[in-house]
């Protein structure tokens, strides 16, 4: 397609970014050699191209070249490395500091977090504070005290969120020893995200709570009240962009207040410059977004076009827009956010060569004039959602691990409804703020709710039936995207006769994924793996096939453990849980699978018969949880074999208490293909439980929940299956030898993998 033809400054643009990419893997020290030998090389061009007339025009052009490559590297250098190197931390120092809280990030009866800044070794260096305790500081306190610093990669914190945000620190306070020792102002910024604090409260005051924080979401870039449950399936449906503030909201928004402009001020000089100061106000008010900022930069780019008089290029116009956000801010070469909204007006500018030669193809033939402006406005608007998808593939694959297949049609149907609700939420704070309109309030309002109950029923329509959504996480994902996405630069920066080719390589690409996909479960079709997690006391069975997964919980109920176990799930290449069956009662599994629903999709909820009035207050109340959050219960008795899907079946025993302790003990076992992984608690022996099914199975587990043996197990059936896997090293010495004469015993894992074939 030649992209780059006579435009030399969007690919001096390009290599840059490319170069920030590319440094993102090396070292320091690497980043320092090689872009001090790039400059070498620019200035040996340099020389030559003076003193040769003879292609001096093409050495020109590769001396800029390696100098934008060069200037990239070093600036990563000077403006990373060096602040990361101000701070040594180690996990055993303390530091006093004095820092300045620039805003807060989150905050509970126990814990509370704050983005903060500092000065170390000289360096002006940015950090998230974390206080054991509770804390109230507000933006602008200067605050100082003890501090125990860590790196953000060496935190659990997520690290290429606050890395492409200059955040590389993370500061610990443990005892309430800090306190506010000033004041500093807030700046331009602060008080822009002030003022969009109110706004959002204003929007709270007109209208009811999941409108105003819908309309927070999208019109001010304010995601945190809103629902968890929302959230995910937004993600699900592949529609997080429309929440995000980026080039659509800008370019809706500054259309949408031009043409209301043109009858107000007819000379289009002085509405552009209006429009462009109000681009830069909402840039501000919505916090400077890096994908809003790169918005902003193109459209400032067209007005300044015509201001001048000269003609704006688009494709110029985007690749200046990343250089100017990658020189000002290096750290952004991280934020996943500016990487899928260029590739996407990538995408869009690629795809307007079909769109004009689909334009021309309707115009030439015999269709009524009102049918060809339908039939090109719908499809164009069809290419146009497929090539930004096809193009933010890339990053979606490298950082997400899932996929919507319904992405292009729900944004074809979302995107009017957007646009129609980025028009209402300015009227709707209007008419709230001034008194004058106040008596429009009611009537926008309504409309919004109704817009915003469309949305999420049309949202939830998309992601409710199965198999919509495909997991990422496939071994042969990475080694058919990223060749597939190099091909595809490779033919947009070559000069093609036929531009056909590049569709073609998605095409083939998506034939090839499905291909691979089909072979991929046909080979694992048949076959249940078996993962063991062991959290101490807390135990997760995690059973996955082809199709399904499903989750036996062993646990005490934490949050951390049913996390961890639906994370596995996603690592076998599974969106969604199919089943969650719970083996006995706690009271936090309540709080647990509400917090886990809200995140992921669990299909169906197993309980067993409570044995008691305890146990009955907890099953009513997951029912009530499970209602809420769509999750399809099953109430299933001990004791007897319970099938869970086609080929996957499981028997629990009855719990018993023995009298040192208030966690039961029992056994199950899971069957399929027509083999048997069993599992038990270590003192299961010592009660009175129906063991007969041990003694067939593959894989016998003794696990860590319940009371502590204080019983030898010599029982032979308990012990009869091939191996025998110990967890607890108590347990081990409470082997009688007769017990695993055949057996072979595997000790000391927190987790293990077993796989039942057909």
């Amino acid at each position: 397609m030649n992209l780059f033809y006579r435009r030399p400054l969007a690919l001096f643009c390009c290599l840059f970014a490319v170069a920030s990419l590319g440094g993102c893997f090396l070292d320091s020290k690497d980043k320092l050699w090689i872009g001090l030998l790039l400059i070498c090389l620019s200035f040996v061009l340099t020389v030559l191209c003076l003193a040769v007339k003879k292609s001096r025009a093409k050495a020109l052009t590769a001396s800029l070249c390696f100098l934008f490559s060069a200037l990239a590297l070093l600036s990563a250098f000077s403006r990373i490395d060096t602040k990361r190197e101000a701070l040594s931390p180690t996990s055993e120092q303390e530091l006093e500091l004095e820092m300045t809280v620039l805003s807060s990030m989150s905050s509970s009866s126990s814990f509370s977090t704050y983005q903060v800044r500092f000065t170390h070794n000289g360096a002006s260096l940015d950090g998230i504070l974390s206080c054991e305790y509770p804390s109230e500081f507000q933006a602008g306190n200067v605050i100082s005290g003890a501090v125990r610093p860590a790196r953000i990669e060496d935190s659990e914190l997520s690290t290429d969120y606050y890395r492409a945000r200059g955040i590389f620190f993370h500061l610990t306070s443990e005892e309430n020893t800090l306190s506010v020792v000033g004041s500093a102002p807030l700046g331009f910024t602060g008080q822009m995200m002030r003022l969009n604090t109110h706004l959002c409260d204003a929007f709270h005051t007109v209208t009811d709570e999941d409108t105003a924080e819908m309309l927070s979401a999208i019109f001010l870039g304010n995601r945190t009240a809103l629902r968890d449950d929302l959230l995910r399936d937004f993600r699900r449906a592949g529609l997080s962009h429309v929440l995000a503030i980026s080039g659509m909201h800008l370019s809706i928004l500054v259309s949408i207040l031009d043409t209301c402009l043109r009858l107000l001020i007819p000379k289009k000089r002085r509405r552009c410059v209006l429009v462009l100061l109000a681009a830069f106000f909402y840039t501000a008010l919505t916090g400077f977004s890096l994908s809003t900022v790169r918005a902003f930069i193109m459209v400032a780019f067209v007005y300044i076009a015509f201001l001048s008089g000269s003609q704006n290029d688009t494709v110029t116009s985007l690749f200046f827009s990343l250089f100017f956000i990658l020189l000002s801010s290096p750290s952004a070469v991280w934020d996943i956010g500016l990487w899928m909204s260029f590739l996407a007006v990538l995408g869009i500018l690629v795809s307007s060569y079909f769109t004009k030669k689909l334009a021309k193809r309707l115009h030439e033939s015999r269709i009524r004039k009102r049918t060809e402006k339908v039939l090109t406005s719908f499809l164009s608007a069809i290419i146009v959602s497929l090539f930004a998808n096809i193009f933010v593939c890339l990053p979606m694959c490298l950082c997400f691990d899932e996929l919507s297949l319904l992405s292009v049609p729900s944004t074809l149907i979302i995107s009017p409804l957007m646009t129609v609700l980025l028009f209402l939420a300015p009227l709707l704070l209007l008419s709230s703020l001034v008194a004058i309109l106040a008596f429009l309030s009611p009537l926008f309002s309504v409309i919004c709710q109704l817009i915003c109950t469309l949305v999420e029923v049309i949202i939830s329509l998309t992601t409710k039936p199965s198999g919509i959504t495909v997991s990422l996480n496939y071994p042969f994902v990475p080694f058919l995207i990223i060749p597939a996405a190099l091909l595809l630069f490779l033919l947009l920066i070559l000069p093609l006769r036929k531009k056909l080719w590049i569709p073609l390589v998605p095409i083939i690409a998506t034939f090839l994924f499905i291909g691979l996909l089909t072979v991929h479960n046909d080979r694992h079709g048949e076959t249940l793996t078996v993962d063991y997690l062991s959290f101490n006391e807390s135990e997760m069975l995690v059973l996955t096939t082809a199709s399904d997964a499903i989750i036996c919980d062993i646990s005490t109920g934490a949050n951390q453990c049913l996390y961890d176990a639906i994370s596995l799930t996603r690592e076998r290449c599974h969106v969604e849980v199919s089943a969650l069956v719970l083996t006995h009662y706690h009271t936090r599994h309540i709080t647990t699978f509400a917090r886990n629903a809200d995140k992921y999709v669990i299909r169906n909820l197993y309980l067993p018969f409570p044995e008691n009035s305890g146990e009955y207050y907890i099953l009513y109340s997951l029912i009530d949880v499970a209602k809420k959050k769509d999750v399809h219960v099953v109430l299933f008795d001990r004791n007897k074999e319970l099938s869970l899907t086609k080929e996957i079946s499981l028997t629990l025993t009855s719990p018993v208490y023995l009298k040192r302790s208030t966690h039961p003990t029992f056994a199950l076992t899971v069957s399929a293909f027509g083999g048997h992984v069993s599992y038990l608690a270590e003192s299961a022996h010592e009660a009175d439980l129906p063991l007969t099914e041990l003694s067939d199975s593959d894989y016998t587990i003794l696990g860590t929940h319940g009371p502590k043996t204080k019983v030898p197990i010599s029982c032979e059936r308990l012990c009869g299956s091939k191996y025998l896997f110990v967890f607890d090293e108590t347990v081990l010495s409470f082997l009688a030898p007769e017990a695993v004469a055949n057996t072979h015993v595997v000790y000391g894992s927190d987790k293990i993998t077993l796989r039942l074939k057909k």
